[in-house]
Parts: C-alpha cells; sequence; structure tokens
C-alpha cells in the first residue's frame, strides 16, 4: 500500500496548482477499470464540487457498488466502511482500488480511517497543520510520502513536528526552523516540500511541477548577513585549502633547510678529507723525488769509467776500512 499526505494551507486558491488535486484529477481521468473514491469533509465543499463539475470528470454519489466507471464521491467515510447500523458495508468488498480523502480540519479519526488504510492500495490524505495535533497524524511515518506546504513554516512549531516525522532532514529542519524563511529562494505559495522514501528531499512547484532537490547547504543563514550555508562551506573550504598551503609551504621550507644542511655538512666533510689526504699526497710526492734523486746519484757513479776515482769514491766511503793498507 502507498500512502501521500498532502499537509496544505488552509486556503488553496488554485486547485490546478495543488499536486493532490493534480494527482487526483489525474488518476480519476485514466484506467477507469481501477475504481477509485472521493471523500470530502471540509467547510469548504461547494468550492471543491464546482471545481469537480469543471474538470469533466465523471463522479457518481450513488452507492459506489453501483458507481461502475464514475469516480465515487461523498461526504461520509462511513458510506466506504460501516460495520454498525443499518448501513453495514465492507470496503474491500467494493474492490476500489485508490482512494482521496479531504480533511483539512483532521476530523477524521484513525479508528475511522484504519481498516480501509489498511486494504486500499493508494491512499491520497489532503489536511492541513491542523493534522499535527491530532492523532491520525500517528498513523504515518517516513515510509509514506509527504507534501508540505512551505508557508507552513512560518510556524516554527510546525518544523519540529515535521521533524518527528522524517528525522532524517533533521539538519535541514534544524536550518530551516533558526532562519527567516521569508528569505528562503524557495519560499512561495505554491511549492512543497516533497518527500519520497529512498529519495533526496525535493521541492516541487504546484504551477511548473518542476522538481529541485534541497540540502541544508541551500537555507540561507539569515543571522550571518543572509548568506548561505553553501557559500559558508565554501569559504569554510578556503580557509582550509589556505591552512593546507601553509603547512604544505612550512614542510617545503624545512625540506630546503634540511637539503642546506646536508649540502653544508657534505662539503665540509669534503673540506676535511681533502686537509687530511693532501699533505699525505704531498709528502709521498717528496719521498718519490728524493729517492728519484738518490737512484741518479747511484747511476751516476757506477757509469763513471775512472779508476781514481773509483778509488776515491771508496776512500770518500769506507775511510775506516781496515783492509785499507792493502789497497796498493
Amino acid at each position: 500500500m502507498s500512502k501521500f499526505i498532502y499537509i496544505d494551507s488552509y486556503v488553496i486558491k488554485d486547485f490546478n496548482n495543488s499536486p493532490f488535486f493534480q494527482k487526483l484529477v489525474n488518476l480519476c481521468s485514466t484506467n477507469p477499470a481501477k475504481k477509485k473514491a472521493v471523500i470530502v469533509n471540509s467547510p469548504n465543499e461547494k468550492k471543491i464540487f464546482d471545481y469537480f463539475l469543471a474538470t469533466g470528470l465523471k463522479f457518481s454519489s450513488e452507492n459506489p457498488k453501483d458507481c461502475g466507471d464514475a469516480t465515487f464521491i461523498g461526504r461520509d467515510i462511513r458510506s466506504l466502511h460501516n460495520k454498525t447500523g443499518n448501513n453495514k458495508v465492507l470496503f474491500e468488498s467494493l474492490k476500489i482500488d485508490t482512494v482521496f480523502i479531504i480533511d483539512p480540519l483532521a476530523n477524521f479519526q484513525p479508528s475511522q480511517l484504519a481498516h480501509i488504510f489498511k486494504v486500499a492500495k493508494n491512499i491520497h490524505y489532503l489536511t492541513t497543520e491542523l493534522a499535527f495535533k491530532k492523532l491520525l497524524i500517528n498513523e504515518f511515518d517516513d515510509r509514506d510520502s509527504f507534501f508540505f506546504n512551505v508557508p507552513l513554516f512560518i510556524d516554527r512549531s510546525n518544523v519540529a513536528s515535521a521533524t518527528h516525522i522524517l528525522n532524517e532532514y533533521t539538519p535541514f529542519w534544524n536550518l530551516l526552523g533558526a532562519n527567516n524563511i521569508f528569505k528562503q529562494t524557495f519560499y512561495k505559495s505554491d511549492n512543497y516540500l516533497y518527500h519520497n522514501p529512498g529519495r533526496p528531499l525535493t521541492i516541487f512547484n504546484g504551477e511548473t511541477r518542476d522538481l529541485v532537490e534541497v540540502a541544508p547547504e541551500d537555507i540561507i543563514l539569515t543571522d550571518t548577513g543572509d548568506m548561505s550555508s553553501k557559500t559558508m562551506n565554501s569559504i569554510n573550504n578556503l580557509k582550509s585549502e589556505v591552512a593546507l598551503n601553509e603547512e604544505k609551504s612550512q614542510m617545503k621550507v624545512a625540506l630546503e633547510e634540511i637539503m642546506k644542511y646536508n649540502e653544508t655538512l657534505t662539503n665540509n666533510t669534503l673540506a676535511a678529507l681533502k686537509d687530511f689526504f693532501i699533505p699525505i699526497q704531498e709528502r709521498i710526492e717528496a719521498l718519490h723525488a728524493e729517492n728519484n734523486s738518490l737512484k741518479e746519484l747511484i747511476e751516476d757513479r757506477f757509469n763513471q769509467t775512472d779508476g781514481s776515482s773509483e778509488i776515491a769514491f771508496y776512500e770518500d766511503v769506507e775511510d775506516s776500512d781496515p783492509l785499507q793498507a792493502f789497497r796498493i
């Protein structure tokens, strides 16, 4: 079973812009094999009946069993289901598929509608904010579809009531109740907040019949200079980006300092090694030079052919030789 609840204003200026009457006209003008019934319990019934006549739809106030392909219309819910008195009737015996109930004063008791709600495949119930103060509202929950006329929420107690029924939108309701509804972009007499289970909350325009998703970010925060929360989110995102960029900049500076320190450390290490190894290298080169000079001197001595030179050489190098006397 599908239940659609339309909570509208006390005075509907144009029935053609009401989602309830749009659905009624659409369903009652098609598929006559599926029987429909309309119950009108309204102090404004004459205007409603005149509208129905103007639509050209086929209605009948005869016994619901004998309406044929016409839509049954009546004032008393007991004409659809009544288990007491002489006019007993069971709703299931009427084989009615869809029921439209117009009850702006929310006069129907849960007990009067319970059986119809249980058996009917489709229920469309039109009421006003008075329903928030009646027990019947407890028959509905977030598994049902809702149309809330936006001007209802001028009264913030209605926002609280809607929150109890559809608490999945609590952030949206909180912002709507905390800010000036007259300054919201969706505040129009023909606009409705539409809850379709399993789908995002939307704004339904009764005149154009357009659907637009709405979220907490679309609420204008009137206590911050009429700045939308979407703009506030953008500002907060920019602040986060600035903070992130500052953090990245600080990290970059730190990395550059680390790189400079490493470069300095490397250069100092290389300089120290250079200072240590260069003197050793110079000493080695000096030793090589001395060795080469000594080698050249020895070679020069051995290459000389003069014997006296050789004796002189020995005399020069062997002054204390004990065999010197025998060398004649």
